[in-house]
């Protein structure tokens, strides 16, 4: 392993009706704790991993306050009103974390600093990137808007990592995070 490759941990996320198929020893995953029932990942999920646990609010309009990081895509948060709601887990004093496509990390830091958020970590979504182009996107510190995480493949067993675009070939997304990040999570 190289000095780079030691300093990310790979995670793996998914929602609740595919969560069966993240290997239980996996060393950090992020689930749902907003959405539907086949989304919204239930405590039987949760207490089948030992490793960090991340908790992603995808429902927007939902209390700002749950979760470690908001989604930002389609069908999720919107970019206004994401650094709506990072204004108040700010003012809570709470860490703000925001995923999205690396296309448009850039527009919601904007959106983010016009309402008075000017730091947060970023979780990028990237698969055209190999690991290694992601491992190095994390361990550049860029300050003060860090990218924490980068998504970069989907898959469907540890030994067998299958970069795709389309989310219907693989049962959980990988990504590599800084090891410290979220400061919060379980």
């Amino acid at each position: 392993m190289t000095e780079t490759a030691a300093a990310v941990i790979v995670m793996a996320d998914t929602i609740h009706i595919a969560v069966r198929s993240i290997p239980a020893g996996a060393q950090k995953v992020a689930g749902y704790v907003t959405g539907s029932s086949d989304v919204r990942w239930t405590a039987e999920d949760w207490a089948r991993f030992n490793g960090v646990k991340v908790g992603i609010n995808q429902m927007a309009g939902s209390d700002p306050l749950l979760g470690d990081v908001f989604d930002v895509e389609p069908g999720a948060w919107s970019i206004k009103e994401a650094a709506q709601a990072s204004r108040e887990r700010q003012a809570h004093g709470l860490e703000v974390s925001l995923y999205t496509s690396q296309s448009l990390a850039t527009p919601l830091v904007k959106a983010c600093f016009a309402v008075g958020v000017t730091s947060g970590n970023l979780w990028v979504a990237n698969w055209n990137l190999s690991q290694a182009e992601a491992t190095a996107i994390v361990m550049h510190r860029h300050q003060p808007w860090p990218v924490q995480a980068v998504q970069w493949a989907q898959g469907s067993d540890p030994n067998a990592l299958i970069p795709s675009s389309d989310p219907m070939l693989a049962t959980y997304n990988l990504s590599v995070t800084a090891p410290s990040w979220p400061t919060g999570a379980a």
